[in-house]
């Protein structure tokens, strides 16, 4: 028993050896058996030993057929030499799980017949006293067939694509013999049924089935693309249907790269490589299989082009005047599309000083922000081009150009002079210088404008002829002084503001006051016309009231109110 275990343990050892799962044809099993029988007689229970053998037919590998054959005997069966030997026939469906693969188990059913031989010898008959000749010997042989079933399963060790052992196969044995007559002792078998047990081991022999698959191998790689100066790529290689219990021996190559193998992986080394794709290879071999021992696998990457850094420059104010001296804040916007670290800025100017300000995180991932401020002190009209050149730390360099138009100094504006809006005519001899109706109703449009714009201011401009003026001295001046008057404190309630009233005295000619329309920031520039002492013109006016003058043309007063 303990050799039988040894053998065993060393099958199960060569066993573990994983193969390919592939599923034969046909089957052969011939094995030892051992039947344990229980013959529901007056005949203790005993054993057989024997072998059976199976062919089996698979119809996929799950499902087969099995013809079952086997043979047991038995030559003493409690002492008494009694033989008995059996012979089985069993057809039925069998049902495995994981077949190919390493270790099958199954079940089974089994259908058909049994016939059994039995025989003994008979004992002496006794001798006759006048005949002392030795008494006459003899065997009683019986056999019967019946029918049997075997209910079981199993299970098979795979050991080559070939060859399993089996090294348990346990099976419900039943058989139905008719009941045994002997005269005297009626039916020796009475019950029909005998529940025996059979276990068997063997070597189970495969044929026919597809060929094992080929080894295959299945490359990968991560980056799938890198640049130039990024970290090697990784790459692996995963193998299916080669021996797992056989070292394999890995050869590595690439279109474009260092190449730095290790087994299953490798590693590439982009460094210097143009850009493009690049393929790598990987061939498996297994040394110990004479066939059917390669298999070989691609990945590809790709080195992209290098990219320089992005900038984008803005002025703020883009124009300007020349001499204003406004600083103007520059601002450059940039990344890295390649995510690497910016080396140096370097910011240029045709005009103007440059002060460079602070760097920022932008609102992007890789991104930032520059600032710096122009100095415009002293620049004459025309273009100022500020150059921001941003390097990062392979040497390559992004630039780019905020301009900043200078204009000009703007032509100094034409000045700003009166308008003449009306004049007041003086026709009346005996009030000459009185205010007339006409008169009023220019007046009160002057009012109604200097409302509406409040930083303008009005001229009056009074005048008489030479006669008049004889007669009443400063008469052009009086009637100016009783215009504004009007406006400012009389009949006429529009109590305008005095002080952007002025009256003035122009030269002798014609009997009229000019109205005339000062706008804000403006100049008054008529010729000959005078500006007057308001209070010194009224006290004359005022002192010439009642008198009886001699005038021309009968003028008998100068008040005109």
């Amino acid at each position: 028993m303990k050799k039988t275990s040894i053998i065993i343990a060393l099958l199960v050892l060569v066993g573990t050896v994983a193969f390919a799962q592939e599923v034969p044809k046909e089957e052969l099993y011939l094995g030892y058996s051992f039947l344990r029988v229980n013959s529901a007689t007056i005949v203790p229970a005993f054993t057989a030993n024997g072998g059976i053998g199976t062919i089996q037919y698979n119809f996929n590998k799950n499902f087969a057929a099995v013809a079952d054959l086997g043979g047991y005997h038995n030559g003493n069966i409690s002492g008494v030499q009694l033989d008995s030997t059996a012979f089985s026939y069993l057809f039925g469906p069998k049902i495995m799980a994981h077949k190919g693969g390493r270790l099958s188990p199954f079940i089974e059913t089994l259908f058909g017949g049994t016939h059994v031989s039995r025989s003994f010898a008979l004992p002496p008959l006794p001798t006759q006293p006048i005949n002392p000749s030795p008494a006459p010997t003899g065997r009683f042989a019986n056999s019967q067939s019946a029918f049997a079933m075997a209910i079981g399963g199993g299970l098979d060790m795979k050991l080559g694509r070939h060859i399993a052992l089996r090294p348990l196969q346990l099976d419900y044995f039943l058989t139905r013999f008719q009941p045994l007559f002997f005269a005297g002792l009626g039916e020796v078998n009475r019950d029909r049924n005998q529940n025996n047990l059979r276990y068997s081991a063997g070597l189970n022999f495969m044929f026919g089935g597809a060929t094992p698959p080929a080894p295959i191998a299945s490359c990968s790689g991560t980056p799938s693309e890198l640049l130039p100066d990024d970290p090697p790529v990784s790459v692996s290689v995963n193998t299916t249907n080669f021996n797992t219990k056989h070292d394999l021996a890995y050869n590595w190559s690439s279109t474009g790269g260092q190449v730095t193998s290790s087994g299953s992986s490798a590693k590439i080394d982009a460094n210097g490589l143009t850009p493009g794709s690049y393929t790598v290879t990987s061939n498996v071999t297994d040394p110990k299989q004479k066939k059917n021992n390669s298999a070989s696998c691609t990945t590809a990457f790709t080195v992209r082009q290098p990219q320089a850094p992005t900038v984008a420059c803005g002025a703020s104010p883009s124009s300007i005047q020349a001499g204003s001296n406004v600083p103007v804040t520059l601002t450059a916007r940039g990344a890295a599309p390649d995510g690497r670290p910016i080396k140096s800025r370097n910011v240029t100017s045709n005009f103007g000083t440059i002060k460079e300000g602070s760097t920022s995180v932008g609102d992007q991932v890789g991104s930032w922000v520059s600032a710096a401020t122009l100095d415009t002190s002293g620049v004459s009209s025309g273009p100022i081009e500020v150059n921001v050149a941003v390097t990062d730390s392979r040497g390559l360099t992004g630039t780019c150009v905020a301009r900043v138009d200078v204009q000009p100094l703007p032509a100094a504006p034409a000045p700003v002079t009166e308008s003449l809006v009306s004049a007041c005519n003086f026709n009346n001899t005996k009030s000459p210088a009185r205010v007339d109706n006409e008169c009023k109703a220019n007046l009160d449009d002057v009012a109604v404008r200097m409302q509406k714009d409040p930083g303008g201011k009005v001229v009056f401009v009074g005048s008489a002829d030479s006669e008049q003026e004889a007669a009443i001295p400063q008469l052009g001046a009086i009637r100016a002084v009783n215009a504004k008057e009007y406006l400012a404190a009389g009949e006429g309630q529009q109590q305008a503001d005095a002080s952007r009233i002025e009256v003035r005295q122009g030269p002798s000619g014609e009997n009229k006051v000019d109205l005339y329309w000062v706008p804000a920031n403006g100049n008054f520039t008529v010729a000959n016309a005078s500006p007057v002492d308001e209070a010194q013109v009224k006290a004359v006016a005022s002192s010439l009231k009642g008198k009886k003058r001699k005038a021309v043309k009968g003028a008998p007063a100068a008040s005109g109110n």
